[in-house]
C-alpha cells in the first residue's frame, strides 16, 4: 500500500496530495490539528497556483507518537511537533529526521502565521535536540543538514540545549 505522510497542512505541502493519492492509490497522514489549517490554506493555493484546491478523500488522521512499519522500510515514527503549526510532524525513518517547516539548515519554522506558536516551536525544537544520537535532517525547504550540526551551529537553538550535544 502506497502512503503520502504529510508534515502540517499548508498549501505548499499539500495542494497536489489528492492528486498524487489517488495516481497511487495511497492513503494520506495528517495530523488531527492540521485538518482546518489544510483547509484553511487552500484558498492561498487557489490563488498562487490557479487551480481549485481538491480536498483529500484518503485521510488517515494521526495524533503523534504513532509508530507503523510500511512496505519493509523498518519502523516509521511520528513525532508531533507543534509551533509551526498545531499539528506539524517530523518523521523518523532509521537515522533520517523529516522536519517539514519545524527544523531547517540553520533556522526553524516560522511562528507568525495562524495556528503558530514560538513557545510550542521551542518545546518541540527541544524534543528533537533530545533525540539520541546523530541525524540526517531532511526539511521541507532548502538543503539537508544533520542534527548535531545544527545543535552546535543554528543560532536559533542556542539556549534550547540542556548539558552538553
Amino acid at each position: 500500500m502506497a502512503f503520502i505522510v504529510l508534515t502540517h497542512g499548508h498549501f505548499d505541502h499539500v495542494f497536489y496530495v489528492n492528486k498524487l493519492s489517488t495516481h497511487y492509490n495511497a492513503l494520506i497522514y495528517i495530523h488531527e490539528l492540521d485538518l482546518d489549517i489544510m483547509l484553511g490554506s487552500a484558498a492561498y493555493g487557489e490563488y498562487f497556483y490557479g487551480e481549485k484546491f481538491e480536498k483529500p478523500e484518503n485521510l488517515v488522521l494521526l495524533r503523534g507518537s504513532e509508530i507503523f512499519n510500511f512496505n519493509g522500510l523498518g519502523s516509521i515514527t511520528i513525532i508531533h511537533t507543534p509551533g509551526h503549526t498545531p499539528g506539524s510532524i517530523c518523521i523518523l525513518v532509521g537515522r533520517l529526521l523529516f522536519t517539514g517547516d519545524t527544523l531547517f539548515k540553520g533556522a526553524v519554522g516560522r511562528t507568525d502565521l495562524p495556528g503558530g506558536s514560538m513557545e510550542l516551536l521551542k518545546k518541540s525544537l527541544t524534543k528533537l535536540l533530545s533525540l539520541p544520537g546523530d541525524y540526517e535532517v531532511l526539511p521541507g525547504h532548502g538543503p539537508p543538514t544533520r542534527l548535531e550540526r545544527e545543535k552546535s551551529e543554528n543560532p536559533f537553538l542556542r539556549g534550547l540545549l540542556v548539558g552538553p550535544s
